[in-house]
């Protein structure tokens, strides 16, 4: 935790200049395990440099009993800190960037979920004591995306077509993930419009999203699809519980933003495939998302 603290210092004497604040959650699926909830907030700077602060939870699927549940995943919570170099030539942005992260009581992911449920009349989750604690991770990746193609239909309705790709390495995960996203509107934001695997980069839709003096209001409407492959995740691969690592899932995406001058808002839905063997069912999340620019 110290070092994580000494890096979100470092980076405090930056004017950053972007930021973005999301929140994912499963509560359009009627459900409450697995991936649960992910909070994420960071900062960019000068489109060059940024920092990441990531929250992601995950739970068995029953979280009424306070019984370790060895046949299903366990209880754990992520806290990570991610420092980035991106790049843009051209159409293209490539992307570098280093992870810390701790997993257990200090990730706060039972105060998290528990106020959450309060707040929302749902039943206290009562097994976080079963969670996998005190384990440092860390992760080196890459993240590259493609303006494939742009153009103006109808002299009116502006188009994009983003393909990206991002391979990291680390102890928490390993894997690579691809996507392509088209997005069609009016006075949107001229930045990448990529979603990455929730196990992979984080927050990347912020190079190019301030522009100076804008003062109109802009739309669009996004769709894609995308793929997985999850060499290794770590609350399936350590070996704690009976369940295991399904590699490869797939998923679509549906995203409205609404953006006036340098604020945006965005909600997306995400449609994902199972992410481990033992249960073969899809998985429905809510992105909600806000990027604003000084």
């Amino acid at each position: 935790m110290k070092i994580l603290l000494l890096f979100i210092s470092l980076y405090l004497g930056l004017s950053a200049d972007t930021y973005s604040l999301s929140w994912k959650n499963d509560v359009l699926s009627e459900r409450d395990y697995h991936y649960s909830n992910a909070l994420n907030f960071t900062y960019l700077y000068d489109d060059i440099y940024s920092i990441s602060i990531d929250q992601s939870m995950f739970t068995p699927k029953d979280i009424k009993t306070d019984i370790e549940q060895t046949d299903d995943l366990p209880y754990l919570a992520h806290l990570s800190v991610q420092l980035a170099y991106n790049e843009v030539y051209k159409d293209t942005l490539n992307k570098i960037y280093f992870t810390l992260g701790y997993i257990g009581e200090n990730a706060y992911g039972h105060y998290v979920q528990s106020k959450f449920h309060e707040l929302t009349s749902n039943p206290p989750p009562k097994g976080w004591k079963n969670q996998i604690d005190n384990t440092f991770t860390y992760a080196f990746g890459y993240t590259i995306a493609d303006k494939t193609y742009k153009d103006k239909w109808f002299n009116y309705f502006e188009v994009d077509w983003v393909n990206s790709s991002n391979i990291q390495i680390g102890n928490f995960y390993t894997g690579l993930d691809i996507s392509t996203i088209f997005r069609i509107g009016k006075n949107y934001a001229k930045n990448f419009n990529i979603n990455n695997s929730f196990l992979g980069d984080k927050n990347i839709n912020l190079v190019n999203f301030y522009q100076e003096n804008r003062d109109t209001f802009g739309y669009s409407f996004s769709l894609g699809v995308a793929a997985n492959y999850a060499y290794y995740f770590l609350p399936l691969d350590v070996g704690v519980h009976n369940v295991s690592n399904n590699n490869t899932n797939y998923r679509e995406i549906a995203a409205l933003s609404l953006l006036y001058q340098n604020f945006e808002f965005t909600f997306s839905y995400q449609n994902t495939s199972a992410f481990i063997k033992e249960y073969q069912e899809n998985y429905q999340w809510g992105e909600i998302s806000f990027m604003w620019g000084f």
